[in-house]
């Protein structure tokens, strides 16, 4: 059996100390007397709560030899480790305030995906007294009590009580009929996320942030498919967003991130209540981007219900985080990702129409897509044309042989002339096929 032998161990200790505000974030070098890590650690979290301090993270904990040799000449840690023996197994040294680098973390440190499944809208429900306002499959992500983490105690340590989890949406106006007559009448806090001129302009197309209830109409229409004009499950109206902040807070937080600039500095539009496009995001931005974005003390989750995933995302508090501000700026790399998710989402949209409704056998959909794909035509409606045009033909025309110069020919010309030309050449041969 192999013996351990007692060294003389370093190791950086994270500890919360209180102060006359509050408590506060330190980290201090600690050298003791241990056999292995598990006793460095053991021996750490009870030195130190006898001076006052907790214990939450101990970092770069090794032999004090070792930790020379991988982080080089430290004055303090050879001192605190020449102090350390059998007789005297515990040296601490000067705490410092320890203010967490965004740029330290990786996107796992601080976001956790979920891609759920088996989720079903609400129905109509009949006979039933106590109806839901969400399926109870979908109640654990949006309603369901949190307990507070050390964040939430620390950051409202001045309030009375810490505040409820609220629920939120973010809703486009676009995909929501008459979306503002329905949130006057719904008894729900709203904001619009456009302010000034754009908020007047723009609002039939804009975001609203809404405080949602749980045991509210409205809320209800969100989840269901009834039949009923006010269904807004399979209109994907937005993101849900839980959050302690007042609306005011966080209508303020997400109003920054309306508008992006790309790389040549002009300003875009960022959709990011579509489908799952904040997700997408997160992934690319650096950390501490990602931070001010989706700040974990400010935000704990956001389901995305899209037409062909329901993504769901989590934050881990990080203590001590400091308030971030930035402005994005979206790469081509980033533009691509997003591009692409939307051309993604297009298609989905037209197996749904021209397969699922439409009869159009899935062989032909998809040998037209290809054909489309093939023959780089971009505009959508063109896209659509072009597959209402071979559903009522029950061909691939874009694969007819005789096209194939005409295709070739008006590869560089707009797709909207390229349509009209191929529809004139094609209907010419279907005539003549039929004499």
């Amino acid at each position: 059996m192999r013996v351990m032998s007692y060294l003389a161990w370093v190791g950086q200790c994270f500890v919360k100390t209180l102060t006359p505000d509050g408590q506060n974030q330190c980290v201090v070098l600690v050298a003791i007397w241990a056999k292995d890590l598990e006793d460095y650690t053991e021996v750490a979290r009870e030195s130190l709560l006898n001076k006052g301090y907790i214990l939450y993270s101990v970092e770069n904990a090794m032999p004090a030899i070792q930790w020379l040799a991988q982080r080089g000449v430290n004055s303090a840690a050879i001192a605190l480790a020449r102090q350390t023996s059998s007789e005297h197994p515990v040296v601490i040294g000067e705490l410092k305030e320890y203010v967490p680098n965004p740029d330290d973390f990786d996107v796992d440190d601080w976001l956790t995906q979920h891609l759920l499944s088996d989720i079903s809208p609400l129905g109509l429900q009949e006979g039933v007294l106590d109806k839901l306002s969400v399926p109870e499959s979908l109640r654990p992500y949006l309603f369901a009590e949190m307990e507070s983490s050390f964040v939430d105690i620390t950051r409202y340590r001045k309030d009375e009580q810490i505040p409820p989890m609220r629920t939120y949406a973010i809703l486009d106006a676009a995909r929501v009929p008459l979306l503002l007559d329905r949130l006057e009448s719904s008894d729900l806090d709203y904001q619009c996320l456009f302010k000034g001129e754009a908020e007047q302009s723009l609002k039939s197309a804009a975001p609203y942030l809404v405080e949602l209830h749980e045991d509210n109409r409205f809320t209800r229409q969100l989840f269901s498919v009834t039949g009923m004009a006010s269904d807004l499950w399979d209109k994907y109206p937005g993101v849900y967003v839980r959050s302690r902040a007042l609306i005011d807070e966080l209508a303020n937080h997400f109003r920054r991130f309306t508008k992006v600039k790309n790389e040549e500095g002009k300003w875009l539009f960022f959709r990011f209540w579509e489908s799952n496009f904040f997700l997408i995001v997160l992934m690319h931005l650096s950390a501490a981007k990602g931070l001010a974005l989706m700040p974990p003390n400010v935000m704990s989750s956001m389901l995305c219900i899209s037409m062909d995933r329901i993504d769901f995302f989590t934050t881990k508090p990080i203590e001590g985080l400091p308030k971030m501000g930035c402005e994005l700026t979206f790469d081509r790399r980033l533009i691509a990702q997003l591009n692409r998710r939307s051309t993604e989402l297009f298609v989905f949209r037209l197996r749904q129409q021209f397969v699922e409704q439409q009869g159009m056998s899935v062989e032909l959909f998809e040998s037209v897509m290809n054909s489309i794909e093939k023959h780089q035509f971009q505009d959508r409606n063109a896209i659509r044309q072009l597959l209402s045009l071979c559903l009522s033909e029950n061909d691939n025309l874009l694969d007819r042989d005789e096209l194939a110069d005409e295709l070739e020919q008006s590869c560089i010309m707009p797709d909207s002339t390229r349509l009209n030309r191929l529809v004139n050449v094609a209907s010419l041969k279907l005539s003549s096929d039929t004499t």
